[in-house]
């Protein structure tokens, strides 16, 4: 019996990990998709505020598909940095979708 606790344990322990790691890689698999610099993600903190291109005193740096989002009259930055949450709403989805697909989908 003792044995078998321990397993059923350690199994959801395993589980628990496993699940961690797969949100932070596809956190940080949608960041890259969306154009967010991951190595400035180290530095985020609190601070972000949804539609702020800044992250505490550090401005995020954009690569050029971003740049063209902005172009194309979106105003926000987005980056994921609690996974659950920030999906959420959908903005993200739909802007991820956008990227992935070349067309503008909201009007």
């Amino acid at each position: 019996m003792n044995s078998s606790l321990y397993e059923a344990s350690r199994i959801r322990k395993l589980a628990n990990e496993r699940e961690k790691m797969q949100k932070m890689l596809f956190t940080k698999w949608i960041n890259a998709q969306l154009g967010v610099d991951l190595s400035s993600l180290d530095d985020i903190c609190g601070s972000w505020s949804p539609g702020s291109s800044k992250v505490g005193s550090k401005e995020l740096r954009l690569p050029y598909y971003n740049q063209v989002a902005r172009l194309w009259g979106l105003s926000e930055y987005l980056f994921v940095q609690e996974l659950y949450e920030d999906l959420r709403d959908g903005r993200i989805l739909i802007r991820l979708l956008e990227l992935l697909s070349g067309q503008y989908l909201v009007s």
